[in-house]
C-alpha cells in the first residue's frame, strides 16, 4: 500500500516545491543540527523524541540486517512493511527526510562542488549519500556532522550502489521499481543511431558518478518485464517498428511491422 509523502520526503529533483512548504520552511528556520542535539533536531510538527529514538533503535537497526543485499531487497521491504505497518513506516520516512534536510544544511556549495555533485542530475545521488550516512546509524551521522566534507568524500569514494539505494528500496519499493523501469526505457530509446553520440558524451562526463550508478542498476536483472518494440532506422529515414503491442487491445500484437 502506498501513501502520499510528506513535504520532507519529496523527490530531491522537486526541492523547489519541497522548500516552499510550511513544514520544511519551519524546519529550515529551526536551530542548526549539532552532535549535541541530534535526538531533538528533527522533532516538531507532530514528531516526538520517543519516535526519533524508535527510528534509530527499531527502524534503522532492522534496516541494517542484510543491508546492501540487492537480490533480497524486495523481500526485506515486505518484511519491514509487515513488522511496522504503513503508518509507522510513513513516520520513519518523515524522520529520515528531516535528517537528510538537516544534514544538507551543513554541506556548503563548495563542498558539493568538491564532491562532484554540483549539477541537477546529481541531486538524487547526493540525497542517497545522505541516506547511506543515516542507514549506518546514529554514530555515523554524528561523526559526519563533526567532519562533514571529508566524511562525505570518503563515503562517496567507497560506497556501493546497492547500499546507497537500500533505504529507498525498503521504504518505497515501487518508487525504485519506477526508476528502474524509467532508466531501462530511456536506455533503449537512446540506442537509436542518431543518439549514440549523446550516450557517449554523457558517459564520458560522469559527473559525481551518476551515470556509473545508472550503469550498475541497468546491469542488474530488471525488476519487472519491459514492453519494448524493436525500432530500426531505414536508409529512407523511416523507422521500422516490430514487436509492436497495441496497448488498447489487451495485449494483442499487431501482425505487421509498422513504418513511422
Amino acid at each position: 500500500t502506498r501513501w502520499v509523502p510528506a513535504p520532507e520526503c519529496f523527490h530531491p529533483e522537486h526541492d523547489i516545491w519541497r522548500n516552499r512548504s510550511p513544514t520544511v520552511e519551519a524546519l529550515s528556520a529551526s536551530p542548526e543540527i549539532h552532535w549535541s542535539n541530534v535526538d531533538t533536531a528533527p522533532c516538531g510538527d507532530g514528531i516526538s523524541v520517543a519516535e526519533v529514538e524508535s527510528f534509530w533503535n527499531d527502524f534503522i537497526m532492522a534496516a541494517q540486517k542484510s543491508r546492501g543485499d540487492w537480490p533480497s531487497l524486495r523481500k526485506r521491504s515486505q518484511a519491514m512493511a509487515e513488522r511496522f505497518g504503513r503508518e509507522k513506516l510513513a513516520l520513519y520516512e518523515r524522520i529520515l527526510g528531516r535528517y537528510v534536510l538537516l544534514l544538507r544544511r551543513k554541506v556548503s556549495q563548495e563542498a558539493i562542488t568538491k564532491l562532484g555533485l554540483d549539477n541537477l542530475l546529481c541531486n538524487w545521488r547526493l540525497h542517497l549519500l545522505f541516506h547511506d550516512v543515516i542507514a549506518e546509524g546514529k554514530a555515523a551521522y554524528v561523526e559526519t556532522l563533526k567532519n562533514t566534507q571529508d566524511s562525505l568524500l570518503y563515503r562517496l569514494q567507497h560506497i556501493g550502489e546497492a547500499t546507497m539505494l537500500d533505504l529507498v528500496g525498503l521504504l518505497r519499493p515501487d518508487d525504485l521499481l519506477f526508476e528502474d523501469m524509467k532508466f531501462r526505457y530511456i536506455r533503449e530509446l537512446k540506442q537509436r543511431p542518431d543518439r549514440r553520440g549523446f550516450i557517449q558524451k554523457t558517459v564520458e562526463n560522469d559527473k559525481g558518478g551518476f551515470y556509473s550508478m545508472l550503469n550498475w542498476l541497468l546491469a542488474q536483472p530488471a525488476m519487472a518485464p519491459l514492453w519494448l518494440p524493436k525500432a530500426h532506422l531505414l536508409d529512407s529515414g523511416a523507422w521500422l517498428v516490430t514487436g509492436y503491442q497495441d496497448q488498447n487491445r489487451s495485449g494483442n500484437p499487431l501482425t505487421e511491422p509498422m513504418l513511422r
